[in-house]
């Protein structure tokens, strides 16, 4: 996640916070992401990934990036890609030039039926921040997009799910700016395809039942808004324009994880600064209706952005349900095809 100081605007998110609820609907066709299965993807990643960092860390990034496209090309899928060219604003020191770094968008659709041009996002962005292994920032999003790819690819939905997969989000979102501007807005433009949605994981495997773990910038708010004590949620950032997209998805999740405990926001008139800090900003920036699922980072993770952002610091099981929820969501506004959708031979 990209990191951002002074932020009065995050208060937003939790005075706009409410726990989602929904009766229960045991499912039973997400069973296949495991902790195991999560565990893998992360225990593969590179641990030095950063395009501000030295030749080890870009080496890294390029290995992250052939790792996401070789998973994606073994569930059969058709990868997509998009160069992206970053470089640092400020000058080095002496006469040496600005060095500009290339990286990659990746993508993969996983065509809808009989709606293909109504395309439903989800996206992880892989890089990370030079001198931390970014386990919880992002590689649990990477690791979830990945399964989510692998158990979405085996149920013919309605509607494409695109698995996206943004470089330089460290950096400024560059990765999702240059997607939406390059690939997403002309496509809409065009009229060739229509976004219903857009789903940014940032964040997602660190959590603590103690008190006081979870922290905000204000402090004494009346009980009706006050921020949760304990970093036992999952948050859903969203906006109130959005929240006919917004609310279905969390109900939805609730509804594959009783167990999971969500904060989702959803009131806000309009973005804030402190609510923008991933690639969802890029999509809101259009007008198409996207979310971050977070674990809130600095406001709950102590290694944040440090070396000790490792997997021994993740919380699997509820990463997992995590993941779970979030295919059993995105399923539901894929919408699962009827045998009339599917193509039969003559």
């Amino acid at each position: 996640m990209t990191h951002r100081t002074a932020l009065p605007g995050i208060l937003a998110l939790f005075v706009a916070a409410f726990y989602a609820s929904a009766t229960p609907d045991p499912v039973t066709e997400t069973a296949a992401i495991t902790a195991q299965t999560l565990r893998g993807h992360l225990e593969s990643l590179p641990t030095e990934r950063s395009l501000r960092g030295d030749e080890a860390d870009l080496e890294g990034l390029e290995r992250t990036a052939a790792l996401i496209e070789r998973a994606l090309t073994e569930l059969g899928c058709e990868v997509q890609t998009q160069p992206v060219i970053w470089a640092p604003r400020m000058r080095p020191e002496g006469d040496e030039p600005v060095r500009s770094v290339e990286s990659r968008n990746i993508w993969v659709d996983l065509p809808g039926t009989d709606l293909p041009d109504e395309v439903l996002v989800i996206a992880a962005h892989y890089d990370a921040v030079d001198g931390t292994p970014g386990a919880d920032d992002n590689g649990t999003g990477v690791a979830v997009a990945l399964e989510l790819a692998r158990v979405l690819r085996s149920t013919p939905l309605r509607r494409t799910v695109r698995v996206l997969f943004p470089t330089a989000e460290e950096v400024g979102l560059v990765g999702a700016r240059r997607y939406v501007e390059e690939i997403a807005a002309p496509a809409i433009d065009r009229g060739d395809e229509r976004i219903v949605g857009m789903i940014s994981l940032e964040m997602l495997g660190y959590f603590s039942d103690e008190p006081g773990s979870q922290t905000a910038p204000v402090k004494g708010l009346p009980p009706a808004i006050r921020v949760p004590d304990k970093g036992d949620f999952i948050a859903v950032v969203g906006i109130l324009p959005h929240l006919a997209f917004h609310g279905p998805l969390v109900t939805q999740m609730q509804q594959a994880e009783p167990g999971l405990k969500i904060v989702s926001t959803g009131l806000l008139p309009a973005p804030t600064r402190d609510l923008s800090r991933s690639d969802h900003a890029a999509f809101w920036a259009i007008g198409v209706p996207a979310v971050m699922l977070t674990d809130t980072a600095n406001f709950r993770n102590p290694h944040y952005h440090q070396p000790t952002d490792t997997i021994e610091t993740l919380d699997f099981d509820r990463l997992t349900m995590v993941a779970n929820a979030v295919a059993h969501a995105v399923r539901a506004l894929a919408e699962p095809a009827s045998p009339d959708d599917l193509e039969t031979e003559p």
